[in-house]
């Protein structure tokens, strides 16, 4: 959930999204999305933020439940979601990821949309991809698990805004396929 002065708002496996009062729980309004709440709400500029496991990030006014927008972030069939809480600096909202190890066939990603229209600014990869020069770092070719299968680092958990650089900073989970050396497995 995420917790104002006043308010709570609670997202449900239903699809609903809830406002509620901070002091006897009465419900304030409710917005359905018609898919799961993958993630936990933020509130930023009387702004909601959250994602859904159809890979839509909305905004509703926090007051009122009105939607602003909606910004198809991926297609949820290909294995990714949104996953942690958004995260907002200076008027970027940024998305954690959880991709599916085994079924999401692009590399996992950051993302950054913008807080006031939804367009999305940036998208990072956190795998390299094809004609990303740091694909050389992963060692070289021929290798146990080559670029086309090297797919998911999962930026899953809400990342944190360091505000004097102005940078957001993030963990990674397990890379997947892992390299049978560093998994002690054979992937």
């Amino acid at each position: 959930p995420a917790v104002t002065i006043d308010t709570v708002y609670v997202g449900l496996r239903d699809g609903q999204m809830l406002s509620l009062d901070r002091d006897n729980g009465n419900l304030r309004w409710s917005f359905f999305t018609g898919s799961n709440i993958s993630s936990s709400p933020t509130v930023y500029r009387g702004v909601l933020y959250f994602g859904t496991g159809d890979g839509v990030f909305h905004a509703l006014d926090a007051q009122t439940g009105e939607l602003l927008w909606e910004s198809q972030m991926t297609d949820f069939r290909r294995g990714q979601q949104p996953s942690g809480a958004p995260v907002a600096f200076n008027g970027v909202v940024v998305v954690p990821y959880n991709c599916t190890a085994w079924a999401a066939p692009e590399p996992c990603h950051l993302s950054a949309y913008d807080a006031e229209t939804g367009q999305r600014m940036w998208r990072w990869y956190t795998s390299p991809t094809e004609d990303d020069p740091m694909h050389d770092t992963w060692g070289d070719d021929p290798q146990v698990y080559p670029l086309p299968s090297r797919r998911n680092m999962s930026p899953w958990m809400t990342p944190s805004v360091d505000t004097e650089r102005g940078l957001f900073i993030f963990g990674l989970g397990s890379s997947a396929p892992q390299q049978p050396e560093v998994a002690g497995t054979d992937g």
